[in-house]
């Protein structure tokens, strides 16, 4: 009875490894498109705060690839993969940054597969070795999840065209709704920062930085404007966690905008975007 157990167990440990190999290896033959990041000087990352906040058609030059529930691992995935890029021009980047940004609920961000799984999916193609042992290290089911759900996220669409294109990557995210005060309009899910923080976040924060410093480009923190019905912390503790890095700051968490410009307390819609991020680019032009 036990060596039939060992042997079921080792057929399965055998199949879960052919799974990953293939999977990685079919992902790796599909290329993203890298002349198309050629326009680009700037380039914005992130969570869905800087998704929704910085609009990439008011900023000359920029993309925004944030994506909801980014953590400071799948920026520093994109952006290595970008600085890679012989076509690259990029020379400053933009990075989310939020009272949540280092709360221990971004835990779940690491290792629950309701999010690690469609992000290995989306992201897999940019990992290099170390990125898929962090991941899998990180939360091993989650990630072979991910993997065994490859078809319903990429793998349709790169049977179709095996170009990608960056905006697979993320993107700017025009809300149309607008948050009513009157309401507890938090969204599910949101993340409120806390006493406890996520280690893993500061570590690829470092990461980022000795990136930018290894290629000479700006790296400029943005906090976006945060509605004053946000429940949790604003700045001060959180920015507090970054006494020991030299790092550029632009906090508009407490910026002075009408609830109209709000979806919900935490992120603004397409009419604050367009606000916001015109106040951003005459900062960064001064």
């Amino acid at each position: 009875m036990n060596i039939f157990l060992k042997r079921i167990a080792g057929f399965g440990l055998f199949f879960c490894s052919l799974v990953l190999v293939l999977t990685i290896g079919f992902v790796k033959s599909s290329s993203i498109d890298g002349d198309s990041i050629t326009p680009y000087t700037t380039v914005i990352l992130g969570d869905s705060h800087t998704e929704c906040a910085i609009s990439d058609s008011i900023l000359k030059e920029s993309i925004n690839l944030s994506k909801s529930a980014d953590t400071y691992f799948h920026s520093f995935v994109k952006l290595k993969y970008l600085t890679s890029l012989p076509e690259n021009r990029i020379r400053r980047v933009i990075l989310g940054l939020s009272p949540h940004s280092f709360s221990s609920a971004l835990q779940q961000w690491y290792e629950d597969p309701g999010y690690v799984a469609p992000k290995v999916s989306n992201y897999l193609s940019l990992f290099e070795a170390d990125d898929i042992w962090f991941a899998l290290k990180s939360s091993p089911a989650a990630f072979l999840d991910g993997m065994l759900q490859f078809d319903k996220y990429q793998g349709l669409r790169i049977l179709e065209r095996r170009e990608r294109s960056l905006r697979d990557l993320g993107g700017f995210l025009a809300l149309n709704k607008t948050f009513d005060p009157t309401k507890n309009d938090m969204i599910a899910g949101s993340v409120v920062d806390d006493a406890d923080r996520e280690e893993r976040q500061l570590f690829y924060l470092n990461q980022i930085q000795a990136l930018c410093k290894k290629y000479e480009l700006e790296l400029v923190m943005v906090s976006t404007p945060l509605h004053q019905a946000y429940p949790g912390n604003r700045s001060g503790e959180f920015f507090a966690e970054l006494d020991s890095i030299s790092l550029s700051i632009k906090d508009y968490t407490n910026l002075k905008l009408d609830s109209n410009a709000f979806a919900d307390t935490e992120h603004l819609n397409a009419r604050g975007a367009s606000l916001f991020t015109h106040l951003l680019a005459e900062e960064l032009n001064r």
